[in-house]
């Protein structure tokens, strides 16, 4: 009995985060186009200069710097969502290690009946 339960828990927890993932996966793919497009911005100005990351002698493909460049775009990117998401929520504002009355997790020997 006790073994359904935690089976029934554990899949309300994990319930929806196929779509979480799928949002997620867009997300990236989208923060990825948001970056190509402000790396080439960045290249055209003049802001990046591909001399700069491959030398005098070129043996480094322009491809290849702006991989790096859209990369370090994105995870800048989702820092910045993150902290604003640990901002925003309740989850994130909320001081761990206060007492409270209301626990999210009941006890495991506490019975449900």
């Amino acid at each position: 009995m006790r073994l359904d339960r935690k089976k029934q828990k554990e899949l309300a927890r994990r319930k929806g985060q196929t779509w979480r993932a799928i949002l997620e996966l867009l997300w990236l793919g989208a923060a990825f186009v948001i970056a190509y497009y402000v790396s080439e911005w960045l290249f055209d100005t003049g802001a990046i200069r591909y001399p700069l990351f491959s030398g005098s002698s070129g043996w480094l493909p322009r491809w290849v710097v702006q991989a790096g460049v859209m990369g370090v775009l994105v995870l800048v990117m989702h820092f910045f969502i993150y902290f604003g998401f640990f901002l925003a929520s309740y989850e994130g504002r909320k001081r761990p290690a206060n007492p409270s009355l209301y626990s999210r997790d009941p006890e495991p020997t506490e019975r449900e009946d």
